[in-house]
């Protein structure tokens, strides 16, 4: 319950509460099993605020602690594993790559191919258009072999690739599709966890870049309806109401985002990539 407080806490932007909270929470008396569930809270405040830095500390520690009950393989690839996706998030895209492949190395099938979506989503962040193909057309060789909630993640993956590609239309079918698939899986009753949100508002801005503002609107209102502090639904708005000539309402966005993320760390992709948006108003 004071966990599920803490994440009320940071949708609503109180997020200096949350962090009191949960700090409280790591000070008391805590099972190892508790423990490690606070610190990975703890990670989803500090990726919601940019500070990726301390995020990844707590995983670091939540991986260490899970080791006295929970299997090394689930372990790994569930806790140890977000320290990939974080590193990207950074720019530090060697390092991700590294980390992932240090990972893989612990693991074996089938848990090595659920990693080829670290590496696709390292690489969508990079923009590394070469190397998310690589990884994507993995994915897709082994794609009837996947567990049902990967689907739509291999339909998301196939809509970037579409609109690379400037098949808009296709992309948008596999968009739709990934829709459909998110609300049948288990991502619906993880909705409590912040950064399950990110899940949601990339698939709204690969609807931006297949031109369908409409429907990339429609699902971060959803989102920001829930989540009004979200940041990163902010900055892909701004960037729909920048699509449609809206510069005013995009730049009061675009602010708003800014002091949101005032404590992320340097580096942090998604700051950079709203104050280009910002500069691109200007």
């Amino acid at each position: 319950s004071e966990l599920g407080l803490a994440r009320i806490e940071v949708r609503r932007g109180l997020h200096d509460d949350a962090k009191a909270r949960l700090q409280a929470l790591i000070d008391g008396d805590l099972s190892d099993r508790q423990r490690t569930q606070v610190l990975a809270g703890m990670a989803e405040v500090g990726l919601m605020l940019g500070e990726v830095e301390a995020a990844i500390g707590f995983i670091r520690e939540a991986s260490e602690l899970a080791k006295s009950f929970m299997p090394p393989a689930v372990r790994i690839f569930n806790v140890e594993g977000q320290e990939a996706g974080m590193l990207a998030l950074l720019g530090r895209t060697d390092e991700a790559v590294a980390f992932a492949d240090s990972v893989a190395a612990q693991l074996q099938a089938p848990m090595t191919s659920y990693l080829n979506f670290t590496y696709t989503t390292i690489h969508a962040i990079a923009e590394n258009r070469e190397e998310f193909r690589r990884w994507a057309h993995k994915n897709q060789e082994v794609g009837s072999q996947l567990p049902d909630v990967f689907k739509p993640f291999l339909e998301m993956e196939s809509a970037q690739i579409g609109i690379w590609d400037g098949d808009y239309a296709a992309a948008i079918e596999r968009l739709d599709r990934a829709s459909a698939l998110f609300e049948q899986s288990f991502l619906q009753v993880a909705q409590d966890s912040l950064s399950t949100f990110d899940i949601y508002i990339g698939a709204a801005e690969l609807y931006l870049e297949a031109g369908e503002t409409d429907k990339a609107k429609a699902q971060l209102e959803d989102i920001l309806r829930v989540f009004p502090s979200n940041a990163y639904a902010k900055l892909i708005l701004a960037r729909v109401l920048v699509a449609e000539g809206d510069t005013e309402n995009a730049r009061l966005f675009l602010e708003d985002v800014l002091k949101l993320w005032a404590g992320a760390d340097k580096g942090y992709v998604r700051l950079q990539r709203a104050e280009e948006v910002l500069a691109s108003l200007d």
